[in-house]
């Protein structure tokens, strides 16, 4: 119970910074953070704004360290000479699509810090792109923070709720088991092919 006081005080008192530190490094541990601002430890809306001008301030940084002459003389290097397929048709057609990229990164884990670098290293302005990132944030925001504050919200009456209710399960589970198989059984044996 001490550590856990502790920590509670520790993220009251220090709910900005580490919400604008955690959003440079995990958008997914964000919303851990959202869901404790659901709690009504922290206020909500500021977490919510430190967190993605935390996420923004990082994914500018990328966006510049991938144009500098060091990350154009790794990419010499660890480039194939000549490459297996033909890449042109592929960089063609996504052109117009590195926003959407930027906002699909937002929704699935882990591809956040290489859909900017490749954009970058492909040639996608900088106006376009933190038009793009601003709204893919916004959107992001507006999908995890509800989600995260409901499930702070209900979490501790759900988990009464359920604790009776995976023996329901179970048991639902057991007979749509049971259905399967027996409708299995009767096609096998009642409905054979004549061949």
């Amino acid at each position: 119970m001490v550590f856990q006081e502790v920590l509670i005080s520790f993220l009251t008192e220090h709910a900005y910074i580490l919400s604008f530190l955690i959003g440079m490094f995990s958008e997914e541990i964000l919303t851990i953070l959202f869901v404790i601002a659901s709690q009504g430890l922290v206020p909500l809306f500021p977490v919510v704004f430190f967190g993605l001008v935390g996420a923004l301030s990082i994914d500018i940084c990328l966006f510049f360290i991938s144009r500098s002459p060091l990350a154009h003389h790794f990419k010499r290097l660890m480039s194939p000479k000549k490459p297996k397929f033909n890449i042109d048709k592929i960089q063609s057609s996504g052109r117009d699509k590195y926003p959407l990229y930027i906002g699909l990164s937002k929704f699935v884990y882990g591809t956040r810090a290489l859909t900017i670098i490749y954009t970058s290293h492909k040639g996608l302005s900088f106006k376009r792109f933190i038009i793009s990132e601003i709204i893919s944030l916004i959107v992001w925001a507006a999908v995890v923070v509800p989600l995260a504050w409901l499930a702070g919200k209900g979490i501790i009456q759900l988990l009464h709720f359920f604790k009776g209710l995976e023996k329901l399960l179970l048991f639902i589970i057991i007979v749509f088991i049971f259905i399967y198989l027996i409708n299995k059984i009767i096609k096998k044996y009642l409905f054979k092919k004549t061949s």
